[in-house]
């Protein structure tokens, strides 16, 4: 089985020599990697071309910025191998990664592995980082008891920045939705449970996501990502509402307390850190939970 490792990237000249140094040192080298600068203006392109590797073949592909679906696909375009492992650009994997994603499809052809995605502690700053880096934990622990586990076809997901799909099912899916700029692996997912494609979630495939974050940006994230939901469920209204889960936070507090928490002070304060940095972690993380929800999914404007 031949493996194409696909790279998107949109102004990563501070990141992109991290994920490719990550793939030269695999212990399944892949048979390709392919770069795909999505309209950069930064200088991605001539920091790879002066910069030596040790891979079998890379492939730096242009293209005209057109976001993460148009870049994506255009990987699988350009991909000449038989499994294709999708990698964001700033996505760290360990040695084993692509082994990982090879050995599985080897044993469950026809099927979607999914990565394991979190921040590493040993580069956390801040306390937010800290507790993005526990929420992830935190989240992928109904996935981590075992090394493989089979997704529910009810409630599909893909992340994009660490999976693998082989060539040939990627064309029967028609690959990602090229209207959306966002979610398009949500929509993806939702599509291969359609097809009675399985999904699965690879423990031990696990790759280091080292975008820092602060409060605000991690807000901002979660804002573009709520669009992004009501984009989808707009276009797509049926089958969005078929996969989503139910929002049930109205049921656990009320929107008074969200709306006085949605303001900007609590996140200066947050991010300013000093005035909270005594509270017991439980506390603070507390905090942070109603912060972020009520700036970044109630009150999103």
């Amino acid at each position: 089985m031949t493996v194409s490792a696909v790279v998107p990237t949109y102004n990563g000249a501070h990141k992109i020599l991290n994920i490719l140094r990550a793939l030269e040192g695999q212990d399944w080298a892949p048979d390709e990697v392919i770069v795909v600068v999505d309209g950069s203006t930064d200088n991605t392109i001539d920091l790879i071309n002066r910069t030596e590797f040790s891979f079998k073949k890379l492939k730096v592909v242009e293209q005209l910025n057109k976001g993460r679906a148009v870049v994506r696909n255009r990987g699988f375009k350009e991909a000449s191998s038989d499994l294709l492992v999708f990698f964001d650009d700033d996505m760290r994997p360990l040695p084993d990664c692509i082994r990982r994603h090879v050995i599985h499809h080897s044993k469950v052809p026809n099927s979607i592995a999914v990565g394991n995605v979190m921040e590493d502690y040993e580069v956390m700053k801040t306390d937010f980082q800290r507790y993005k880096a526990w929420l992830s934990r935190k989240w992928m622990s109904q996935f981590t008891s075992e090394d493989t586990t089979l997704i529910n076809s009810k409630r599909p997901f893909i992340t994009a920045a660490n999976f693998s799909i082989t060539k040939l099912l990627f064309a029967k899916l028609d690959g990602f939705d090229e209207l959306l700029t966002d979610i398009e692996d949500f929509d993806l997912a939702m599509r291969a449970s359609e097809n009675n494609i399985p999904i699965y979630f690879l423990s031990n495939a696990l790759a280091w996501h080292d975008e820092p974050v602060s409060c605000k940006t991690y807000i901002k994230r979660l804002r573009e990502y709520k669009r992004a939901h009501n984009k989808l469920k707009a276009i797509k209204p049926s089958l969005y509402i078929k996969y989503s889960e139910k929002d049930e936070m109205n049921r656990a507090y009320k929107d008074k307390l969200f709306k006085l928490f949605a303001h900007e002070f609590w996140i200066n304060i947050i991010d300013e850190g000093t005035l909270i940095a005594k509270l017991p972690q439980s506390m603070r993380y507390r905090l942070y939970d109603v912060v972020t929800t009520a700036a970044g999914v109630k009150f999103i404007n």
